[in-house]
């Protein structure tokens, strides 16, 4: 962390070797809202130019990543920028960190410093989705097995049918850059999970507890690796 500049984001250093970010999880969530009115208004195509996206934040899945970081002892990097922003002396279109044009970002720099220093072994990228009935209640999305293996997606899988949830791999979303970019190497597993919004309710705790599950059973995958290795 350095504390000479802001760099837009936020890291705490955890014991385990994994990490923990939500790459939308700051933001307000009334933008999504104000996109709505402004398509209903018809003023979608004169302020198109204006927003990239219908939503500006995966509500509270940033305070789910930091608090569960903090009581598992995991590394986590939030930023502290919505997707949506765009500030002076930014060289991309957005803050989107979950796009390629994103790699010269800050928080990028840093996640690459973390990997080469073998600090981490496994990335986790917390997201939100709508509540739409034909999809699950959560997506475990690695791009078809190949940013994380499929024994580590399937022991997570299976850890959360305990919570009686619909749970599907790769459906409806397959992962965005972030995690193809950091998970395609023998060295570092990378997945995403997608929460439906109805798990993520002001004062519901379903969301914390999937996030703890999923992070113990990837300890165990990777304390059975390293003892393999």
């Amino acid at each position: 962390m350095d504390l000479e500049r802001i760099e837009g984001y936020i890291e705490l250093k955890g014991q385990k070797p994994i990490l923990l970010t939500a790459l939308h999880g700051f933001g307000t969530d009334r933008y999504r809202l104000l996109v709505r009115k402004l398509k209903r208004l018809g003023f979608h195509d004169q302020l198109r130019n204006l927003y990239r996206s219908s939503s500006a934040v995966d509500l509270f899945s940033g305070e789910i990543v930091v608090k569960v970081g903090i009581a598992k002892d995991c590394w986590v990097m939030l930023p502290t920028l919505s997707k949506v922003d765009a500030p002076e002396g930014m060289n991309a279109p957005d803050a989107n960190l979950n796009k390629e044009y994103a790699k010269d970002s800050y928080f990028w720099k840093r996640i690459n410093q973390i990997t080469d220093s073998g600090a981490v072994k496994v990335m986790i990228d917390l997201h939100g989705m709508r509540s739409i009935r034909k999809w699950p209640d959560v997506c475990i999305a690695c791009g078809g097995y190949t940013t994380a293996s499929e024994k580590l997606i399937r022991s997570v899988t299976d850890a959360l049918k305990k919570y009686d949830l619909k749970v599907a791999v790769d459906i409806p979303f397959k992962g965005g850059y972030f995690i193809r970019r950091f998970g395609n190497s023998s060295e570092i597993e990378a997945f995403s999970i997608e929460l439906k919004r109805d798990l993520r309710t002001l004062g519901s705790s379903i969301a914390m507890k999937l996030l703890q599950t999923v992070v113990d059973k990837v300890h165990e995958h990777i304390s059975g690796r390293c003892l393999i290795t």
